[in-house]
């Protein structure tokens, strides 16, 4: 689990090079809830991400962290497909987390991230996101200024934005300015001494435009994750406690305690499996075809459909299907 690695880098060199980030950063985590989301529901919001952005901006009043003080971590190549990242300098990392603290709403705070490379060890990045998704959002720091860009981006600019984001094409400009709203840029807390240090650098201009590449993309993402934690055809916590007895023998080598969490799965349910599998016509039954997974919105919350066959096939039955999160 990356969170076990953060709290292991604790007094290492990398947390005096960071300026003791790690310490901070692990503080906040052993007081954190602790998911680690799975592949199939990392691809299932990202799908979502890709969907009208109007769509997602409707589901907002609806979605709330689970906790003040949450941790999420997921494996970086959870696509399934080859990166199309060619820089040997920021490879794609074996885990990716973020800790999100909020208000009393839920619904607005921030977000710090850290991700593991095999090659490169434990890293904490040195921005962070702020975030409000109430129905009536505040303005945020953006040091970026991520929203006043979208607002005047010429035409042509526009256009460029969206041959390179599907969300950005399938989605009407105002309600990208919008979305953009509800994000900011900040320097992350735990990393500020770092920072500051680090403004002496001829480097530094290089390593924060670097940084906001880094998590540009990554908050609707995980907005989408936390969309699935939201839904109401969520099924079965189950606890998955670390065994006192190995916590034992780890403090008796000197290594800190594994921390504990709990698992979530999310399964179609057996009305929409057998909706899933019912014809138009049963004469003239439509042919077996996937149905991507996304958000229904009702008056009773956010439901979410799992990504399922639909139609008829001779010969092959409509499969059930689940999508699960690791808590």
């Amino acid at each position: 689990m990356l969170a076990d690695d953060v709290i292991a880098n604790v007094g290492s060199p990398e947390d005096a090079l960071y300026c003791g980030a790690f310490a901070d950063l692990a503080r906040r985590l052993r007081g954190a809830q602790r998911f680690d989301l799975s592949p199939d529901v990392m691809r299932s919001a990202f799908t979502v991400v890709q969907s009208p952005i109007g769509a997602q901006l409707r589901a907002l009043s609806l979605c709330r962290l689970p906790f003040r003080s949450t941790w999420l971590e997921w494996p970086g190549g959870f696509a399934g497909i080859a990166s199309e990242r060619t820089d040997c300098t920021a490879p794609v990392p074996k885990r990716m987390g973020a800790l999100v603290d909020t208000d009393e709403s839920l619904q607005r705070g921030s977000i710090a991230y850290a991700w593991m490379h095999p090659s490169m060890g434990v890293n904490i990045c040195p921005l962070g996101i702020t975030f409000d998704w109430r129905p009536e959002p505040e303005p945020l720091d953006d040091i970026a200024n991520i929203a006043r860009w979208h607002s005047i981006a010429t035409e042509e600019k526009w256009r460029e934005l969206a041959a390179q984001f599907p969300r950005v094409r399938n989605s009407a400009r105002a309600d990208v300015v919008a979305d953009n709203m509800r994000f900011g840029i900040v320097i992350n807390p735990a990393m500020l001494a770092f920072t500051e240090r680090a403004m002496h650098v001829s480097a530094y201009k290089a390593i924060m435009n670097a940084a906001v590449k880094d998590i540009e993309g990554e908050a609707p993402l995980l907005r989408a994750a936390i969309m699935l934690l939201n839904s109401r055809n969520l099924a079965e916590y189950q606890p998955r406690p670390i065994s006192p007895k190995l916590n034992k023998a780890r403090t008796r080598n000197s290594k800190p305690p594994l921390l504990d969490y709990t698992h979530i799965s999310i399964k179609l349910s057996r009305a929409l499996g057998e909706r899933a599998g019912m014809a138009a016509d049963a004469r003239h039954p439509s042919r077996l075809h996937l149905v991507r997974g996304h958000f229904k919105i009702r008056a009773s919350g956010v439901y979410w459909w799992s990504p399922h066959a639909r139609g008829a096939d001779v010969g092959r039955p409509i499969e059930r299907q689940r999508r699960s999160v690791m808590v």
